[in-house]
């Protein structure tokens, strides 16, 4: 599809840990983005920012954006919108994008690289899970976590998909201490055929090399680094 230049305008906010928001956007043009694309957003300020779409049900598009606290930050700007407030975005964009076909695939996402991830497993959710599909995910602290119930959902809904959640810097009984690194051994790895990764460039990073010396072929690691 064609990148589009269009208008954006803030449907509904959640703030939904003390430094991530859900934002929910409609647009003024039909788009039909892939799971895993993101928008360009010209943010009033002048600063250009690239956010991915975690999810979309016709021309609403929900994304899941981290605030940082410096004052240029754009994600700052974004986030401190007003509902109503237009935006020019310019999308979808990028190749980090979901296959088609049923295969085993397994997700590994960190912070808000959450959000490319979550909308390529929503994907496979609409097309029936008929193959196995699970979700690393790791943030710091409980106070970090979000979409928890969202999770046991999917998780319960009887079909191939489950989840796990790490925190490397707290503990919980329904949680894995530890980085999502600790879960990828030579026989894990192996019972899957594609894998998506995004998050910290040096999660990115290690996932890779790790997956690469299981002798996992470089086709069939997909990634994008925050």
């Amino acid at each position: 599809m064609a990148i589009v230049q269009n208008i954006f305008r803030l449907l509904a906010k959640k703030q939904l840990t003390h430094d991530v928001f859900e934002l929910k956007f409609t647009s003024e043009e039909a788009l039909a983005p892939k799971p895993g694309q993101y928008i360009m957003f010209q943010l009033p300020s002048g600063l250009k920012r690239a956010y991915s779409i975690a999810f979309h049900e016709g021309n609403v598009f929900t994304f899941i954006i981290k605030q940082m606290s410096y004052e240029s930050a754009g994600s700052r700007e974004i986030c401190d919108f007003p509902i109503g407030q237009e935006v020019f975005g310019m999308g979808p964009i990028w190749h980090f994008v979901l296959t088609d076909g049923d295969v085993p695939r397994l997700f590994i996402g960190t912070g808000t690289g959450f959000a490319p991830l979550y909308f390529q497993i929503r994907t496979l959710e609409a097309r029936g899970f008929d193959s196995k599909t699970e979700f690393l995910f790791g943030v710091r602290k409980t106070e970090d976590m979000f979409y928890q119930d969202e999770f046991t959902r999917l998780s319960q809904s009887g079909k191939e998909f489950s989840f796990m959640q790490y925190l490397s810097q707290d503990e919980s009984e329904t949680t894995e201490k530890g980085y999502v690194t600790d879960k990828l051994t030579q026989d894990y790895v192996a019972s899957f055929q594609e894998f998506y990764i995004c998050g910290s460039p040096v999660m990115v990073r290690s996932v890779r090399d790790m997956l690469a010396g299981f002798g996992i072929p470089k086709e069939s690691i997909k990634f994008e680094q925050y």
